[in-house]
């Protein structure tokens, strides 16, 4: 298991302490989620003898991201409730 991204910081300490399975972090250059530190880590895991399949691939999260974490609090991006930027929304 490698964790990246922008959560790392804040919760390192934390999974050093709690986690029981082999597990690593990028590196500060390339832990933010960008195309070639993807292309990385997947060469890693290649060279490890590890892989899934695209389909088999899933992403798992420490956090929910920004979009679920403002869900429901009245955010309306992308329709015509309390859309009033001329031609936005449904063009009425």
């Amino acid at each position: 298991m490698i964790f990246l991204g922008d959560g790392v910081p804040v919760y390192k300490e934390k999974l050093g302490e709690l986690l029981e399975v082999p597990y690593s972090f990028a590196p500060a250059h390339m832990n933010r989620q960008r195309a070639a530190a993807f292309g990385f880590l997947a060469l890693q895991y290649f060279r490890e003898g590890k892989y899934v399949t695209a389909e088999e691939h899933t992403p798992e999260y420490l956090r929910m991201s920004q979009a679920e974490r403002t869900k429901g609090k009245g955010k309306t991006y992308g329709t015509d409730q309390g859309n009033d930027a001329g031609g936005c929304g449904s063009g009425k």
